[in-house]
């Protein structure tokens, strides 16, 4: 219907305005069936503030929109909404702020549950010696109700799991047969109509985000307005899992206040009237009521109880209840006892229930996967949180982004540069309160750019990060300044995100753990081990730092294997995507025909929210070997990706998949006599026996096969020795393409003070062997160890990148490869995927400089990751995720995903539903909790000031002690907070607007010296944080 029209318009006059001068003003949703979308109308001329329409921009539950929702009902709806709450005999509630079940003894306020139950683990609930429950214990959807309750302001939840003993056969009767009154007499019930199972949460409070949609437009005529919105929650409702559940009906029905969160917003609905989060209510005290046409009604049609007892009606019920599925047999009166006992109350009763027709689905539910995101309770730890848990606080007041981001640059200086020395981000930006100083500010005045917004985050040292560095770990560019940003750089800053400073690894990614111009990363777990592949793990610093919970998400990279082994390594879930798919414009090239961008998380739906921001269509290819070629089309990105990528999140995507995984990588021999032996260790054949189970459970069918697609690439000749990386077969010249395309880098860089030809630069300096290092075990036709060769191709003269004879022919013939040995090998077999373990062993630390340590570091299994180099030439899209930690080495090991080129979000859809399932993520032990990483959860939403506190900071040194001083307005300033190294410095002195505090160094840098560039590493590392009494904060960084 055109909103405009005519017709349109002399109806809503005629028939929706209020009725005579001075009526409450009316809003209605209008339209000829339930699918149209609703629109309000609201006269000016009866209350011009009545009702403001807003659109929800921010993923999170605004919780003042529910108070005031309450409080509306409360003040206007009299008894319709308000009756007095009866005492329920044997009631138990859960405390909200002690975390223990106790005995109701009179009427209390509470709030109520209503969800889809999981499938049972196991054991008891969790319960402390002091009968207090232990949060990490209890699922998602329970854990964000606990949380939803206080912020309301409410002490006591009930949930049905949790407040009736599910072993005692009498108070399950008791309590069931007073279901009416439980759920009529709370005062809020929350509806978790989003996702299959309790496991999913509750969106918008703290993991998972909502997915906003329409915007809303209002369109002025007359004396009033008429507004579309959306409505889609009651949509979601109607299709969710929550409403084919059996228990659901009743506790839908007989709740007088419900609360639905779904996937895109949250709705309130009385027994008078339904509010989407997209309304807002006028001020309670000058709005005498509110009416509307449409509710969600669980189904029914009409009303809803005290109003539906009539005897004809109850036969719906049963219908109604007979659609929907039981997991037990057992339940199909006590789901259904709550409306019988409240029928029996009529005037005449009806008592006489001869059975009630119950048609099963029996369809399995699923184990209830353990989350560990709020396992303090009140508090909130940096280490391990999610995306979706920081963004939640930052946009809920629990904290700011400067606070944020000063917390992760603690445990830099604490553990990156000090201590445990693992020199993972060798080049901090200096910048970096900047940019969260600036998503503060956005906040402050109600503005919001991505679930990203305020995050910390780092970037390989190869991306281009404009006006800072991009030396590539490389001596010879050590002080290469960036023209502008990467493409993915550019999203991550669009979206607001902070970076926190530029990861390390080795110069040029030409390899894995070698010793760039700042050295390399050491990893989290156990200093005796490498943190990624010796020969193929160049993001290892991106790796170790996300792991090590310095950023939340690190950008990494990949040739041959340097996005997935670090990823193993460490425990992180990382993507391979399909060529083309993620822009790689901007990023320092290696192999172009293998190298792709590498996202690293700690989870599955940390990547989705990545990917959100950086999977889009770049318009300019130069620069991005893929996406220029003009030999082979590639799809567009937007007909490949989702709309979001967390609607891949499908615990469910395993059952009845059939999944490959090759004999090769789980101990066994290849079929093929040529094929190379892969060294597997007993611990990590021990987690895949672990990660088949997870996979059968899923439902999936799992198959032993040969590989041909990596036997077939890379043969067993009887020339190459074990312990050796195998030569590259390439058609055309490695060596040429690498150093055209470094030279198209320098050339689009434009760094006149370095460089702007690869002709005028050292070979020596590009790759220089560290002192004290023993060779590497590449191939002498290799061209990570021609460098002088490479540097030659452009001194000599050359021709465009595009022109070098062969190439088109040779990408050609990668794509047919690709469908003959791997993709009709998957339909031969009819394999939906293939996994495997990451790889078979890790390398010693000391492979570097311990020729037996490196015999065992360069065998095939441990030199990269399995797969080799087949599955970056042939461009196989893989997704990895963590497979446990080894018991003998205490080293995790991933498991790898891999499908069809181009099927990425099936990938996606089955590795969510793996770790959804096992949850094999370990946090390392060598970087622990900090005092200073905890975030305290308020009881309400904080209220932040526009404006930040100012001040000044200068630092002075004698010797090894360190005077910091400045300047605040006094009056401002709730605290300042000093670290030096990531220790908190003693009391700081404040008076007549100045301050200032003296300490010593707390130590000097104990790695190798040379190994640090950008800053001094000796220098120590000033973290000043002021908090004002407005809730904002300023952060101050120096090095002194």
């Amino acid at each position: 219907m055109d909103i405009m029209s005519t017709s349109f318009r002399t109806y809503a006059l005629q028939s929706k305005q209020p009725s005579r001068p001075g009526a409450t003003p009316c809003l209605c949703f209008i339209g000829t069936n339930d699918e149209e979308l609703p629109f309000a109308w609201v006269n000016r001329h009866d209350a011009p503030e009545s009702f403001v329409i807003h659109n929800p921009v921010i993923p999170f539950l605004d919780v003042s929109f529910v108070q005031d929702c309450i409080t509306f009902c409360q003040n206007t709806h009299g008894t319709a909404c308000n009756e007095a709450s009866q005492y329920v005999k044997g009631m138990k509630l859960l405390d909200c702020y002690t975390t223990a079940i106790v005995q109701s003894t009179s009427p209390v306020a509470y709030v109520a549950l209503s969800y889809v139950w999981g499938t049972e683990r196991a054991g008891d609930i969790g319960k402390r010696s002091d009968g207090s429950l232990r949060l990490r214990l209890l699922s998602q959807t329970i854990q964000d109700s606990i949380v939803t309750t206080r912020r309301l302001g409410y002490r006591y939840l009930w949930i049905d799991k949790l407040c009736i003993d599910q072993a005692n056969e009498k108070e399950k009767h008791d309590q069931v047969m007073q279901m009416d009154k439980i759920y009529a007499g709370a005062e809020l019930t929350i509806i978790a109509a989003a996702g299959d199972d309790e496991e999913f949460g509750l969106p918008g409070v703290n993991r998972r985000h909502m997915q906003r949609s329409k915007t809303n437009e209002v369109v002025d005529f007359g004396s009033g307005q008429i507004v579309p919105f959306s409505f889609e929650h009651r949509i979601e409702c109607l299709t969710s899992t929550w409403n084919t559940r059996g228990w659901t009906l009743q506790e839908g029905i007989l709740s007088k206040r419900r609360l639905y969160f779904t996937r895109t917003q949250a709705a309130f609905e009385c027994k008078m009237c339904t509010i989407p989060e997209s309304l807002r209510l006028p001020d309670p005290q000058t709005t005498k009521g509110v009416d509307n046409a449409s509710r969600i009604h669980f189904g029914l049609r009409q009303s809803i109880l005290p109003n539906y007892k009539s005897s004809w009606q109850y036969p719906r019920l049963v219908s109604d209840f007979s659609s929907r599925s039981l997991s037990h047999e057992a339940d199909s009166f006590s789901a259904f006892a709550g409306i019988a006992v409240n029928f029996s109350k009529m005037k005449p009763s009806i008592f006489n229930l001869h059975g009630i027709p119950i048609q099963f689905k029996n369809k399995a539910e699923e184990l209830i996967s353990l989350d560990a995101a709020l396992a303090r309770g009140l508090t909130l730890s940096i280490v391990e949180a999610t995306i979706v848990d920081l963004a939640s606080a930052l946009s809920q007041g629990q904290t700011n982004s400067v606070d944020l981001t000063a917390k992760h640059l603690l445990r830099v200086a604490k553990y990156d540069r000090r201590s445990t020395n693992l020199n993972s981000i060798p080049i901090i930006n200096c910048d970096v309160f900047d940019a969260a100083q600036a998503s503060d500010d956005r906040r402050a005045s109600g503005e919001f750019l991505s679930d990203l917004d305020g995050i910390p985050c780092t970037i390989k040292d190869s991306y281009k990060i404009k006006g800072m560095t991009v030396a590539a770990g490389s001596p010879a560019f050590q002080h290469l300044i960036a023209n502008e940003d990467a493409f993915t750089v550019e999203k991550i800053k669009e979206s607001g995100a902070v970076i926190i400073g530029r990861t390390n690894m080795p110069p040029m990614a030409a390899g894995g753990m070698q010793r760039g111009v700042y050295g390399r990363a050491e990893s989290p777990y156990n200093a005796e081990y490498l943190s990624a592949a010796f020969a193929s793990g160049s993001s290892n610093g991106s790796a170790a730092s996300t792991a090590a919970s310095f950023g939340l998400f690190g950008m990494g990279e990949e040739t041959i294997s340097s996005g997935r082994s670090p990823a193993s390594n460490n425990g992180l879930v990382a993507y391979t995507p399909s060529r083309g798919l993620i822009s790689i414009r901007g990023n320092w090239p290696l192999f172009p025909t293998c190298d792709t961008v590498v996202p690293h998380t700690r989870t599955v739906e940390d990547m989705f929210t990545l990917l959100d921001v950086i999977v889009a269509k770049d318009e300019k290819t130069a620069g991005d070997f893929w996406r220029g070629q003009p030999f082979v089309k590639l799809p567009d990105v937007n007909s490949i990706r989702p709309k979001s990528f967390h609607n891949l999140s499908t615990a469910k995507a395993l059952t009845g998949k059939k999944i490959g995984v090759p004999k090769m990588y789980i101990g066994g021999t290849d079929s093929d006599p040529t094929a190379r032996k892969v060294h597997m260790r007993q611990s990590v054949i021990d987690l895949w026996r672990n990660a088949r189970g997870v996979l059968e459970n899923l439902g999936a069918t799992v198959h032993e096969v040969d590989f041909p697609v990596v036997s077939k690439f890379e043969k067993s000749d009887a020339g190459i020795k074990e312990s050796v990386a195998p030569p590259h077969r390439n058609e055309v010249d490695m060596c040429q393409l690498m150093a055209y395309t470094w030279d198209d880098f320098l050339a689009l860089n434009g760094d006149k003070n370095v460089a702007t030809s690869l002709a005028q630069v050292d070979s020596a300096t590009i790759f220089p062997r560290p002192p004290g290092s023993i060779p590497d075990r590449y191939d002498s036709n290799d061209p990570l160890v021609r460098h002088t060769d490479v540097v030659a191709h452009i001194t000599g003269g050359r021709i465009p990148t595009y022109d070098i004879p062969g190439l088109g022919r040779a990408l050609q013939n990668l794509e047919a490869k690709r469908k003959a040995d791997y993709e009709d090998w998957l339909d031969t077999h009819n394999l939906d995927a293939v996994v495997w373990p990451c790889n078979g062993d890790v390398g010693k630390a000391d492979a570097d400089v311990n020729e037996d340590s490196a015999a065992d570091a360069w065998r095939n299994g441990v030199l990269y990751s399995n797969g080799n180099c087949a599955i970056r030439q042939l461009g196989i899209p893989t997704v990895n995720v963590p497979m446990g930690v080894m018991a003998d080495t205490k080293m995790p090991v991933n498991l790898t995903f891999a499908s069809k080129a181009y099927d990425d979000n099936n990938l996606f859809r089955y590795a969510y539903a793996f770790e959804k399932e096992s949850k094999l993520r370990q946090a390392p032990g060598r970087t622990p909790e900090l005092a200073s990483d905890t975030i305290k959860l308020g009881e309400k939403i904080g209220k932040t000031g526009k404006v930040p506190p100012e001040i000044t900071i200068d630092a002075v040194t004698e010797g090894q002690q360190i005077n910091i001083s400045g300047t605040c307005k006094q009056d401002e300033v709730e605290e300042i907070r000093v670290y030096i190294d990531g220790d908190e410095v003693g009391d700081v002195k404040v008076a007549e607007g100045k301050w200032e505090v003296t300490s010593k160094k707390s130590s000097i840098w104990e790695g190798r010296a040379e190994e640090k560039g950008v800053p001094d590493p000796n220098k120590a590392m000033v973290v000043v944080v002021v908090r004002g009494k407005n809730g904002r904060s300023t952060g101050k960084l120096l090095f002194v």
